[in-house]
């Protein structure tokens, strides 16, 4: 019978309770519709893989046209000739958004982005409560705009980049497999929240504000490296990687290996930054210039730290971050020009003068000592920085900041 629409209205079941009653349509060979003795009807298909006859079902009567339905079919037939099997790419078509969100980030977050923990913390606050145990096919575009809505009234920013994280995933499902290649993106056509770069940066009053503040810290590592994020403009986390050996004392260099520009990164260091890093105690069990508590690793974050800085300085409205503007901004304001401030913060990416980079030091090296006489007007003293003495065990360091010794520090 070749099946139309009014004749599978007209379709009843007819069959015994022991036995399946499917009507195949002569026009599409292998697809049929399935009868049930409660009136329910599904889309089928019969086909055979590896060997064995298998029939499946591909969707409701009442949610597929007959139309769809055979489109569909003929989808899973052409993917049986590539060696497919229906059965598994339709139980992938399944998914919950829950099961999905593990896949993306294994397959696509961690392998594609250095910033996959803040994808894992997005679905875990936003999605996975929204639509966890929803199918993604079942997720539609009002769903996705009512969870902008809902983040924006609050967070306006974090509400766009939530719809850009969806946005992706969906994309990636039908790449996948996990959606039709026609499926719709319910993250598409929904309007940002306005952004306006943030652009605050600190002036030469407030930088000695947070250097004084910084001086309360019990860790020295903590106290050097709010210090050595204003010397060098790096990124929260590219300070925290540093390791000894990233360090050429000779060329007074740091060689970043990993980046977010996806390329190894070379800074040249000033005499401050220099300071600042041969005061720093080294562990002979730890590689990292910035060590954490656990051994052998580094420092994962200073937030902490930081939060009790800033409050003591009076400047609760700047973020960390807020360090690596104030080195773009003052190396601005000195009048060196916006392709070396991309050099100094490792922003620039043309490829073509890319392979220039390492012979073009000295014009980013003499930024950077403007830079840092700028903020701090008094170069740290000559003399030795470290000054140990071993009488029962104890080591003092005399350390230095802004130019000016001050009290030793018993560890």
């Amino acid at each position: 019978m070749q099946l139309d629409q009014r004749k599978l209205s007209d379709l009843t079941y007819s069959g015994s309770d022991k036995r399946q009653h499917i009507v195949w349509d002569s026009a599409l060979p292998g697809f049929g519709v399935r009868l049930y003795p409660s009136g329910i009807k599904k889309y089928v298909i019969k086909y055979r893989h590896n060997g064995k006859q298998h029939i499946i079902t591909i969707g409701s009567c009442g949610l597929l046209t007959l139309a769809e339905a055979r489109e569909k079919a003929g989808k899973c037939f052409s993917g049986l000739k590539g060696g497919q099997d229906p059965q598994k790419a339709l139980s992938r078509q399944q998914v919950t958004l829950a099961d999905f969100s593990k896949v993306f980030i294994d397959r696509y977050s961690k392998t594609r982005k250095k910033t996959w923990l803040s994808d894992i913390q997005r679905i875990n606050n936003w999605l996975i409560p929204a639509w966890g145990n929803w199918r993604l096919s079942a997720i539609t575009r009002s769903d996705v705009a009512l969870l902008h809505d809902e983040i924006g009234k609050t967070y306006p920013v974090a509400a766009n980049r939530v719809r850009e994280q969806i946005s992706k995933m969906f994309n990636m499902a039908k790449i996948w497999g996990y959606l039709e290649d026609n499926a719709l993106n319910p993250a598409n056509g929904i309007p940002d929240y306005p952004e306006q770069a943030r652009d605050r940066w600190l002036n030469t009053a407030e930088i000695s504000k947070l250097l004084e503040a910084a001086k309360e810290e019990k860790s020295i590592h903590v106290r050097h490296a709010i210090g050595l994020y204003l010397l060098t403009g790096l990124r929260k986390t590219e300070l925290l990687k540093i390791k000894w050996e990233d360090i050429d004392w000779e060329r007074r260099e740091l060689r970043l290996p990993e980046t977010k520009a996806g390329r190894p990164h070379y800074l040249p260091l000033s005499d401050a930054a220099i300071g600042f890093l041969e005061d720093l105690p080294r562990s002979e069990d730890n590689p990292y210039c910035i060590p954490g508590k656990i051994k052998g690793a580094r420092l994962i974050n200073i937030d902490k730290a930081w939060r009790r800085i800033r409050q003591r300085a009076g400047l609760t409205d700047v973020r960390l971050h807020d360090l690596r503007r104030t080195t773009g901004s003052s190396l601005s304001q000195m009048g060196y020009s916006l392709h070396l401030i991309g050099r100094v913060l490792n922003q620039s990416t043309p490829s073509v003068t890319a392979v220039y980079a390492r012979f073009a030091q000295d014009h980013v090296r003499e930024a950077l000592e403007a830079h840092a006489k700028r903020i701090l007007p008094q170069a740290p003293s000559e003399e030795p920085r470290e000054d140990l003495s071993h009488g029962d065990n104890v080591i003092q360091l005399k350390l230095w900041h802004h130019g000016n010794h001050f009290e030793s520090e018993t560890i």
